[in-house]
């Protein structure tokens, strides 16, 4: 059957027939057969070829740093890796992903023996994957069953609803509606349509752009011939409104590749900013004096270039240091370098644990120790990757048949632009100062090398200095004062609490007999001293009644602070008294301000005028009632 099914199934290209199921009607109508007899008999084999599949990209994809997640490209791994267990568990295969991985990648080592090296990642990310699943279906599951109770139907933007925000496939509601003897129709191009949404294509960078520099010659980059240079004359060849500065060449490294820009002078006016424009690199500068054609001196910073230089050569340290901790599947997503830190984001399917950042700080002060020599040379592309491979293009893939090739030895290659230093051993000390996950798949290092890294050390020590030093312990008894502080200071809140609870009810107690009567409403307006802000607004509740009007400030003379509470019962809003209007009335009387529903209010303000604030709110309350 499956064989003469073979034949004419090409008939039903999902993405030329409008019409699948009636294609499929008829193929089982030349087959002998009804339409659920052929599914029953074809399905189990269409689910094995499709595993295969999707199991056979997964791999590749894996292999070659792609993660699963809810953007991009890493959507659509997401969707045929959730398909392909969907199809494992409908048909209860007695295997599961890690199992035809591995059969794939044995089958696949003569062509492409990468993926039985990677097959430890490939298996842990196939593995992580399984159990979001799993999870997202247990809770799918109890949903389409509530769902079901209530209908017998769903729009197809109900169904992408379900499936992006609840992990809820077409495939489950149509077995959930089954067994309740339901039936549902679903779109056969669900998740074509779907994973469509996913894959728009990136944003392409908006290209900077300034009018006058159109006919002007590339400038001269004097940084890649001598990057130790931090002085040099040049000739303006142009000075642009707001103090842009264009020279026939510099030495000044501009803002590029995540890498901040030097800073310095020009002709003793400072140069603020440097940025690339086409080929063009602009200078900001302070108030410049000189003209077109003049001859300059210029010098750059020494100390921001060398830290900015330590932290671009660091963030490469860092990525090589993460594949050798997390794994091969590492992947540059952005980078920034800036003189007091900088930050590395990298594809990683799971938040980075305290063990692995301390693991990737050892390694890369291994690096740095080791001294190794650092080559910063241009090839021709198709030679570089005949050598190096496609990992050059961390950063992404420069443009030009020529690219720069920053090489550290044994442990990283990149294709960069940036400055970098001659032996990792110049970069001195590297600190991961935190680490964070910034979207699905992308984690997001935070870094110090070379003096940015000691300047932190000697804050955190200075901190702990003074910590010790408040608490009146040693440093190293620390974190058992903090406890000890931390659970003294929730027992005493509890008991604060308390407190306050027994104040509000004797206030309540208190002021429950001062109501007077304004025509059928009564109306509680008091001043209390020395209570807190949550002490009048527990009190303003309870003595809330459905004809009743509370207003209670709570004066703090010492602090010369007032505190509002407002509250107004249902037959008294009838009635034309709003509670949230009457706390914003009092505080403005205060100079503070307030608000509130037409039942509850609060506001604040200071404590000078609040007998007149008061009287004021009750001739409104009189004027609201009359």
């Amino acid at each position: 059957l499956f064989l003469d099914y073979s034949k004419l199934a090409g008939s039903m290209d999902y993405s030329e027939v409008p019409d699948v199921s009636s294609v499929k009607a008829s193929i089982a109508d030349r087959l002998g057969l009804s339409v659920d007899e052929l599914d029953s008999a074809v399905r189990p084999f269409e689910a094995i070829y499709a595993i295969a599949d999707h199991v056979g990209s997964l791999s590749y994809a894996i292999a070659d740093g792609g993660l699963p997640s809810n953007v991009g490209g890493g959507y659509n791994l997401r969707v045929i890796l959730r398909r392909a267990l969907a199809f494992i568990d409908e048909f209860e295969f007695p295997f599961d992903l890690v199992d035809v991985s591995t059969w794939y990648a044995d089958q696949m080592e003569p062509m492409s023996p990468e993926l039985k090296e990677r097959l430890p990642e490939i298996w842990r990310i196939l593995e992580v994957e399984e159990k979001r699943y799993r999870s997202a279906l247990s809770r799918a599951r109890h949903r389409v069953s509530t769902l079901l109770r209530t209908r017998s139907s769903f729009r197809t933007e109900e169904l992408t609803r379900l499936y992006e925000s609840e992990g809820i496939t077409p495939e489950l509601i149509k077995e959930a509606a089954r067994k309740e003897g339901k039936g549902v129709d679903l779109p056969a191009d669900f998740y074509s349509r779907t994973t469509n949404r996913h894959m728009r294509p990136q944003e392409e960078k908006e290209e900077k752009t300034i009018s006058g520099i159109e006919d002007l010659p590339p400038t001269k980059l004097g940084f890649y011939e001598d990057d130790k240079r931090m002085d040099f004359e040049a000739r303006v060849l142009k000075v642009l409104p707001g103090g842009v500065v264009v020279l026939d060449k510099t030495y000044f490294y501009p803002r590029s590749g995540g890498q901040e820009p030097d800073h310095g002078s020009m002709d003793g006016s400072r140069v603020v900013d440097v940025d690339k424009v086409g080929s063009a690199v602009l200078h900001k500068v302070d108030n410049p004096t000189f003209r077109n054609g003049d001859v300059v001196r210029c010098t750059i910073d020494p100390e921001r270039r060398r830290q900015l230089t330590i932290h671009h050569t660091a963030a490469h340290i860092v990525n090589a240091a993460c594949r050798e901790v997390l794994g091969q599947h590492i992947w540059q997503a952005g980078a920034y370098k800036d003189v007091d830190f900088a930050r590395l984001d990298v594809t990683h399917y799971e938040r980075i644990r305290p063990d692995q950042l301390r693991e990737i700080e050892n390694f890369s002060n291994r690096v740095i120790n080791r001294a190794v020599p650092i080559h910063k040379e241009f090839m021709r592309r198709g030679e570089a990757e005949a050598r190096f491979g496609f990992r050059l293009y961390q950063g992404g893939a420069p443009p030009g048949k020529v690219i720069r090739v920053v090489n550290i030895e044994g442990v990283d290659v990149e294709a960069c632009g940036g400055t970098h230093l001659d032996n990792t051993k110049e970069a001195g000390l590297l600190i991961i100062l935190k680490s964070e996950r910034i979207q699905d798949g992308i984690c997001r290092l935070e870094f110090a090398a070379g003096e940015a890294a000691f300047r932190h050390l000697r804050e955190k020590r200075d901190l702990l200095s003074k910590a010790s030093e408040l608490l009146r312990v040693e440093e190293n008894k620390l974190p058992s004062a903090v406890k000890r502080f931390f659970d003294e200071w929730k027992q005493r809140g509890k008991q604060i609490e308390r407190l306050r609870s027994s104040l509000s009810r004797l206030l309540v107690r208190q002021l429950d007999g001062r109501a007077e009567r304004i025509g059928e409403t009564e109306v509680i307006a008091e001043i209390v001293d020395d209570v807190d802000s949550e002490v009048i607004s527990s009190a303003a509740q309870e003595l809330s009644r459905d004809d009743r009007v509370v207003l209670l400030v709570a004066r703090n003379r010492s602090e010369g602070r007032a505190f509002v509470a407002t509250s107004a019962g249902s037959r008294a809003v009838k009635a034309g008294v709003n509670a949230g209007e009457l706390a914003k009335m009092i505080s403005k009387t205060l100079g503070g301000g307030g608000g509130g529903r037409a039942t509850v209010g609060r506001g604040a303000g200071s404590c000078v005028k609040c007998e007149s604030a008061l009287a004021e709110a009750k001739r409104r309350i009189t004027d609201s009632l009359s």
